[in-house]
């Protein structure tokens, strides 16, 4: 009778052990998936910001000119677009973080990694390089 305690008391502590570690394991997974949407987000904002920074030192300028920007070349091990229009859009294989634009200049272009920002006498354009 001592011998079949022994191997159920065996069991449950090896299927409570097992519920344990399935249990840890899925809670490390959720956890590290919303570290890394978030850290997505961060890096789309930064790259938003710095495009919409080299806009903004080309808003003075008369005439026509350009600022060429280097942006990075992945977010998150991931491929982008930076999308010129009404908004300012980061698509990140699907995802999209838009950005609103403050002002009343006509954008439009795309791009990523190495881009050029040109002011046109109507307004905006990106562009690869």
């Amino acid at each position: 009778m001592k011998g079949q305690y022994l191997a159920l008391e065996s069991v449950l502590t090896f299927g409570l052990g097992l519920m344990a570690a399935v249990g840890i394991i899925g809670a490390f997974d959720s956890y590290s998936r919303g570290v890394y949407d978030t850290s997505e987000k961060v890096e789309a904002d930064i790259i938003a910001e710095r495009v919409l920074n080299n806009v903004n030192s080309l808003r003075p300028v008369e005439g026509e000119a350009y600022r060429e920007v280097n942006l990075p070349e992945d977010i998150s091990n991931r491929d982008y677009t930076v999308l010129f229009g009404q908004n300012l859009t980061i698509d990140v294989e699907g995802e999209e973080y838009v950005s609103r634009i403050p002002m009343e200049e006509n954008f439009e272009g795309s791009g990523s990694g190495q881009v050029r920002i040109y002011r046109t006498n109507n307004g905006f354009e990106l562009v690869d390089t």
